[in-house]
């Protein structure tokens, strides 16, 4: 009989058996409840907000960074997480990771001013990047091969899609119903049963001798993603009156070419660089990264201005934007589960040259959404976009880790992983900057079509006019001024979304480019395998 200490023994505990059927789907549902977590965390904080700006006094252009430092960190973790579990354990990494995880959310969730929240924004970005980054390789170590397929599939699935969706379905619900604090401190409410979950159910990896890890080289690639995003959020901010001009936007712009410079210097003379070479060598590989970066901006980016404009031009309620945007993961976690059903019959081509084509129409015909567009409008785009993208995701990451053996993909999926959060956490920039860009142009054009004159245009006004001054009670004197404010506003409204049509219509395009690339990649190897038979035969 074991003792107290033998049955909690950090290494190898024994209260379960770590290779019955119940111990290993227990893992399974632990790190994924731990994955989605940060998740959670992340898309339920976007809907509240305006909230957390109210409370903490926050300008309205850094706002943005309360979202954008848990992404930013977060995105950062696969390139270092991978080296520190196989030296340390990957039980130990991700104990840590979920520890560093839960005091960036209680923190969050007590913090009184803006540079408080972001550290502690920035924290829990640490640990949740750390859990989504070892959970899946995790899952590899303990779970048997026979099963090894259906966990990761539960695992991908529920963490992603389930996760977005109860995100955002969370976040309106606490936004409109409760504090916005609570929805920082009830983390700790999950992540003590998964603490101790992880403690007495998976057994420690065994430790690797491994070369030194390149902290100069992670240093320099570190810094030039975070001088461009600099660049990328403050080019057009409110304060910035020069733009792409000003001195600030001229030092990011030396930093990123010295940062990137030095890195690429590293790579080339260490003798471990924090890359490895050998992984762009393969064709695959790269048209993988590209597309998983256009898939990650698309999940991410759209998604996260939606809820913005959703709020200030619809004027929708909380739990309404989560109803809404929660098609996101609700779609994701559907067609996700088609694709690995059938990936034994259906080549992972098909579904990829299925649903680029998907997100393709959905950007284009994004065009047609209106500041007078209706719930059903909008959703109907949003499923069909997030229909694709989870026809997508999975098989572009098999394309991606194709050449590569399974039991020494540990460091292509890291890239991968790296690629994907860090398309997250640009796209929305990318997308604000482009909306910066054009909006004023398209307010502009929609001004000047306005004929004040006209008997529609004079009707209108009054109708607004009649509105304010004996619904709303303002005096007659300010009526009219409130009127035209309102069409102002209506017009600054419609200007914007163009805008986001413009950025739309560039993803459009840039997704077809990738799209005929690998029908021309797919349309080589059949043509060489067909000749291959030919000289055979």
């Amino acid at each position: 009989m074991s003792t107290l200490k033998e049955t909690f023994c950090w290494r190898k505990p024994l209260l379960f058996d770590s290779c019955s059927p119940l111990c290993i789907w227990l893992n399974v549902i632990n790190v994924t409840v731990m994955s989605m977590l940060a998740i959670v965390d992340l898309l339920s904080s976007v809907i509240i907000l305006t909230e957390m700006q109210g409370a903490l006094a926050i300008d309205n252009n850094l706002t943005q960074w309360l979202v954008k430092s848990f992404f930013f960190a977060s995105a950062l973790m696969p390139l270092c997480s991978i080296h520190f579990a196989e030296k340390y354990g990957y039980k130990l990494a991700l104990f840590l990771g979920n520890i560093l995880f839960s005091i960036g959310a209680i923190g969050s969730g007590l913090a009184t001013g803006f540079y408080v929240m972001i550290f502690f924004r920035s924290l829990a970005g640490v640990g949740g990047g750390i859990m989504m980054s070892i959970s899946l390789n995790l899952i590899n170590y303990t779970v048997p091969e026979k099963s090894r397929a259906d966990a990761i599939t539960a695992y991908t699935n529920l963490y992603f899609g389930f996760g977005i969706a109860v995100g955002v379905l969370l976040g309106g619900y606490i936004g409109q119903t409760l504090h916005w604090r609570y929805l920082f401190l009830m983390n700790l409410y999950l992540s003590l049963p998964t603490l101790l979950l992880t403690w007495i159910l998976i057994p420690e990896t065994e430790k690797k001798q491994i070369p030194r890890y390149n902290f100069f080289g992670f240093a320099c690639l570190s810094l030039f993603f975070f001088a461009l995003l600099m660049i990328v959020m403050e080019a057009k901010a409110p304060w910035n009156t020069m733009g792409w001009y000003s001195p600030f936007i001229k030092w990011c712009v030396v930093a990123c070419f010295v940062t990137l410079g030095s890195y690429i210097l590293n790579s080339l003379t260490s003798k471990h660089p924090l890359i490895h070479h050998e992984l762009f060598k393969h064709l695959r590989f790269w048209i993988g990264c590209i597309g998983l970066i256009i898939v990650g901006f698309m999940v991410f980016g759209p998604t996260l201005v939606m809820v913005g404009y959703l709020e200030s031009i619809y004027l929708y309620q909380r739990l309404t934007i989560g109803y809404l945007v929660s098609i996101v993961g609700f779609m994701y976690l559907l067609f996700g589960v088609a694709t690995t059903v059938f990936a034994n019959r259906i080549p992972p081509r098909v579904f990829i040259l299925i649903g680029l084509p998907l997100i393709i129409i959905s950007c284009f015909f994004n065009q047609g959404i209106t500041i007078q567009s209706t719930p059903f409008q909008i959703g109907e785009l949003l499923a069909l976009r997030s229909i694709g993208i989870a026809l997508v995701l999975g098989p572009l990451t098999v394309m991606a880790l194709s050449p590569f053996d399974p039991k020494e993909s540990q460091h292509a999926v890291s890239v991968l992983v790296f690629c994907r959060l860090m398309a997250a956490t640009f796209g929305s920039a990318i997308v604000d900057l482009i909306i910066a860009e054009r909006a004023p142009f398209h307010a502009l054009t929609f001004g000047e079509q306005v004929n004040t004159y006209s008997a529609r245009y004079q009707q209108y006004f009054q109708e607004i006019n009649t509105q304010f001054t004996n619904v709303l009670g303002q005096g007659p004197a300010l009526g009219p001024k409130q009127s035209t404010l309102f069409i102002i506003d209506w017009i600054q409204g419609q200007a914007y979304l163009a805008g986001l049509n413009d950025a739309f219509f560039i993803l459009g395009w840039a997704i077809s480019a990738l799209l005929i690339i690998i029908i021309i990649m797919i349309s080589i190897r059949i043509w060489r395998s067909r000749n291959l038979n030919k000289s055979f035969n």
